[in-house]
């Protein structure tokens, strides 16, 4: 009998030893690895026209095109270009509610009306038809959606059909 609780006594101290060692050695499963992002920011200070940011898009040239309460604006990663009302781009609002680009082709709704852009020209120009407030636009196939106050428009994707 001495001889059996000196071998448990044994076992037990050499399973204590190696525990600390073995739990120490997990790794820690409730603690999430942190996540670094490399993040720039940009605001009105670096040239945005306005710091509330109504819709984003990007067009096939790589430009970013970003909608503001007051002003279109295009990034080209390094600067700014800005668009408003009666400054000879073609808009006649400020207010961008919505941006969609599709097949080479920029469309931006504004609280009245919505555009194309002319690149060629650096102009937009207004779609007949549509004069109110255009609070969304989403592709459907060959067609665009254009979600109005009170009804959707399913206008061509197409600039001729625009």
């Amino acid at each position: 009998m001495p001889n059996l609780l000196l071998r448990l006594i044994l076992l037990w101290s050499l399973v204590i030893a190696f525990i600390p060692a073995k739990v120490s050695a997990l790794p820690l499963i409730d603690t999430p690895a942190p996540i670094l992002l490399k993040a720039e920011t940009y605001g009105v200070p670096e040239g945005l026209s306005q710091s509330t940011v109504t819709s984003i898009t990007e067009d096939s040239d790589g430009y970013i095109w970003i909608g503001t309460l007051n002003g279109l604006n295009r990034f080209d990663g390094k600067e700014f270009k800005q668009y408003f009302a009666n400054d000879g781009s073609g808009l006649k609002s400020s207010f961008i509610q919505s941006l969609y680009f599709h097949k080479d082709l920029l469309l931006v709704g504004t609280n009245n009306g919505l555009y194309t852009y002319n690149k060629e020209k650096n102009t937009f120009i207004s779609v007949s038809g549509i004069n109110g407030a255009v609070w969304s636009l989403q592709g459907m196939g060959d067609s665009i959606l254009v979600g109005l106050n009170d009804k959707i428009a399913k206008e061509g994707a197409n600039k001729s059909e625009m």
